[in-house]
């Protein structure tokens, strides 16, 4: 039977799996597979290691199905900070049960290794340099490294958006953010809308409901590092999502409450990432293809640095409300 291997990355934020093939020559070496970001704005760091392998006997469906041919037992996984040479060792969890299940699909789903620790346990300064290590306890040999620089804090700028904001139809809406940090390199842009919803039985009654849309994914930073960055896209195309995502139901009555932005940092080794023209999902992807990796020794895969830029509780102004209720796009979906 073909050789074939397994490739599992999946992202730190969702931790869904994914997968892909290749084709390699060298029968029965074992790959380590490294996914993982340092995150500032999170209350832990995860990293994922798994094992990519051939075998000319069994085929992928079977492999993928054994946790024990897609996980070392026996490697310790570290982090250090370069400046000082402090090392923290990380301990081998099951994400299932710190909220990051992976998907049902081709591959096993219990357990789902990470490798953890807690932010407030680890020295993680903005701007400096980490290095990840993987070791072969078996043989007392490194099997993946890696470093990346982490990416600092960020705000927004006040006028863009303004609180409350204005969705006319044929300008442009802005959202800008700046930071003296120079780690982020590329960035992705969520909008988050709150609205109240009844239902026919209960009109009196409403439920809180919500509505992510990415606006924007690789916006890339000028070349003055301190210049303000900036996405944005017109009124009307708000409108549009809204009218093609929030369902159609006679009788339903809806209250816009508020929206949130949120700005994803992606460092350097994602910029080069998609500077190789891989990028098809954005730095917020749960897929990395394998033609980029920052993994020295046998590894392969990507580590890098993340930061999360939130800004909350965003209202809209009275124009914004009416178009909301009356517009082209929206006047079905019972908004009051």
């Amino acid at each position: 039977m073909k050789n074939r291997i397994i490739l599992l990355l999946a992202a730190i934020v969702a931790f869904s799996s994914c997968d892909n093939e290749l084709h390699l020559v060298a029968p029965w070496k074992r790959i380590p597979v490294v996914y993982g970001f340092l995150n500032l704005s999170e209350n832990a760091q995860y990293i994922r290691v798994e094992k990519a392998f051939l075998d000319p006997e069994k085929s992928a469906e079977q492999i993928a199905k054994n946790p024990d041919s897609l996980y070392f037992n026996n490697i310790e996984v570290s982090l250090t900070r370069v400046k000082n040479g402090t090392t923290w060792l990380l301990t081998r969890v099951n994400g299932t049960d710190e909220g990051f299940p992976k998907k049902p699909g081709t591959f096993a789903q219990d357990p789902n290794y990470l490798y953890k620790i807690n932010t407030k346990d680890i020295e993680l300064v903005a701007g400096e340099q980490y290095k990840l290590s993987i070791k072969d306890l078996s043989n007392n040999t490194t099997i993946a490294e890696a470093t990346t620089n982490v990416v600092g804090n960020y705000n927004m700028v006040a006028t863009d958006p303004p609180n409350p904001g204005a969705w006319p139809y044929k300008s442009d809406v802005r959202f800008s953010w700046r930071s003296n940090e120079t780690v982020g390199k590329v960035y992705d842009v969520f909008m988050k809308f709150y609205y109240n919803e009844n239902t026919i039985d209960q009109p009196s009654k409403f439920a809180k409901k919500s509505l992510t849309w990415k606006i924007a994914e690789n916006v890339q930073r000028p070349a003055d590092p301190t210049s303000r960055i900036t996405a944005m896209l017109k009124g009307e195309e708000i409108f549009k999502f809204l009218g093609e995502n929030i369902s159609k139901i006679p009788g339903i009555k809806r209250i816009f409450l508020s929206y949130d932005v949120t700005v994803v940092a992606g460092g350097q080794e994602f910029q080069d990432y998609i500077d190789l023209g891989n990028a098809s999902s954005g730095i917020t992807s749960s897929q990395i293809l394998p033609t980029y990796s920052n993994i020295s020794n046998d590894g392969i895969g990507i580590f890098s640095s993340r930061n999360i830029l939130e800004a909350v509780d965003y209202s809209i102004n009275t124009p914004t409300r009416d178009s909301l209720k009356s517009g082209i796009y929206t006047k079905d979906l019972g908004f009051q």
